[in-house]
């Protein structure tokens, strides 16, 4: 009997003690980033021309990959995608379109913010996936990046657009 209650009683402060545990610049037991597209963190929906979300993560630990996700592109349309990157650090970012086929990437290098656009068609209208990774072993527990997506078309597929609305 007094056995059985040193284990729990040894249980439960493990937990006690693990759950104040924390990795510098995050809560303990943050929910981490999807790991993989299957798991991936949903953004939201992206609405029309100008609107955007963003999210702010770490890559943590070296090989962390984090997986994100975003919904409400119903028309063919430019979206421009910013990762903001930690000072000193190398982090890529590619983008998917909803059958996982490569439709944009951002890889420039150490230091280097990524800023590039991807044209979403007809064909692959739907959720969009964006993956963010550390090159080189590269990740910060307490510098985080911020990941942006926003609805902003060119002047031709706007005009194609409005030129189909109105006819």
């Amino acid at each position: 009997m007094f056995r059985k209650k040193v284990s729990i009683s040894l249980i439960v402060l493990c937990m006690i003690a693990a759950s104040m545990l924390s990795i510098p610049g995050k809560p303990a037991f943050a929910a981490d980033a999807g790991n993989t597209s299957s798991t991936a963190t949903n953004m939201g929906s992206l609405g029309g021309d100008g609107s955007s979300l963003s999210t702010t993560e770490y890559i943590n630990p070296s090989g962390d990959i984090d997986w994100f996700y975003f919904t409400g592109v119903t028309r063919p349309s430019r979206i421009r995608v910013t990762l903001t990157v930690p000072s000193g650090k190398n982090y890529d970012v590619y983008a998917y379109d909803k059958d996982l086929v490569e439709i944009g990437k951002g890889t420039k290098g150490t230091g280097y913010s990524e800023d590039y656009y991807v044209n979403i068609s007809t064909q692959n209208i739907g959720k969009v996936y964006l993956k963010v990774i550390g090159v080189s072993g590269s990740y910060s527990s307490s510098a985080s990046y911020t990941l942006k997506a926003q609805n902003s078309p060119d002047k031709a597929i706007k005009a194609v657009r409005d030129a189909y609305t109105y006819a």
